[in-house]
């Protein structure tokens, strides 16, 4: 009697010069489906049996495969395909991730290009916190609600001003085909919604599935929206920079005091 074989689901990542170490680890999630991963932990026979049994995931930049590229924290990655490689052309993703790079990078054209294209194909697209600004360069979020770091909202607004932008800490938007996180860690609140979504279930990923992997990685219990929103945030980000300039005057005012002691 033929079996039943469950679809491979792809995941691509596209890695940019320096992404942010913490952005990229919310792919761990994906990883955390399969067999190979949860057969490693020591789980009932009926937990196990909800593994995913085809997940594949590359990593793709302009270093190609074998390339090697440094993350923040000193962390040097192996890339696995170029923008040409076959097994990454558009079409041939489920998912392509967009971990963020320094907040300065502007995108190449090639990166912006792969997402676009990806995207008119059918791939969903998650953004992690900076990789924000690649998305948008790639122009499919006119008139989409998105959102962003907080810090950078204003700079993201100015830059984009065809979208909605809105202090959430993730959207769902484009009918389910873009899913965009704010800051670092919102990444895996972000991943960990997706994966409860229409679409990880059309490709394999169970209701159970989805609740297993957020529960072993304990994520995805913040909602979208912030408990300290609008004047909160600002009143904060003033009051850091108010005791950083008291801690920095502190440090003066100790030197010359030693100083003076010392003559």
């Amino acid at each position: 009697m033929a079996t039943t074989q469950t679809p491979p689901y792809t995941i691509g990542v596209l890695i940019q010069p320096s992404p942010q170490l913490l952005d990229l680890s919310s792919i761990d999630l994906f990883g955390m489906l399969s067999k190979s991963y949860l057969d490693t932990c020591p789980l009932p026979a009926p937990l196990l049996a909800l593994a995913h049994p085809n997940i594949h995931i590359h990593y793709i930049s302009a270093l190609g495969p074998g390339g090697m590229q440094k993350c923040t924290a000193d962390v040097v990655m192996q890339t696995t395909h170029s923008f040409s490689s076959e097994e990454v052309k558009p079409g041939k993703l489920d998912v392509l991730m967009v971990p963020g790079p320094e907040p300065r990078y502007v995108p190449s054209e090639e990166e912006r290009g792969f997402i676009k294209a990806h995207f008119e194909k059918g791939a969903v697209i998650l953004s992690v916190c900076t990789g924000i600004f690649a998305v948008a360069y790639s122009n499919i979020l006119e008139n989409q609600t998105a959102t962003g770091p907080r810090g950078l909202l204003g700079d993201l607004k100015k830059k984009f001003p065809k979208t909605n932008w809105v202090e959430k800490r993730w959207v769902e938007s484009g009918k389910g085909r873009i899913w965009i996180s704010a800051g670092i860690t919102n990444g895996h609140d972000m991943v960990a919604a997706y994966l409860h979504s229409e679409h990880a279930k059309s490709h394999g990923v169970s209701t159970q599935l989805a609740d297993l992997v957020q529960r072993m990685a304990d994520v995805g219990d913040r909602g979208q929206e912030y408990g300290n929103i609008g004047a909160g945030e600002g009143v904060w980000w003033v009051w850091l920079i108010l005791r950083s300039l008291w801690r920095g005057k502190g440090e003066v005012v100790l030197a010359v005091s030693v100083g003076s002691w010392d003559g």
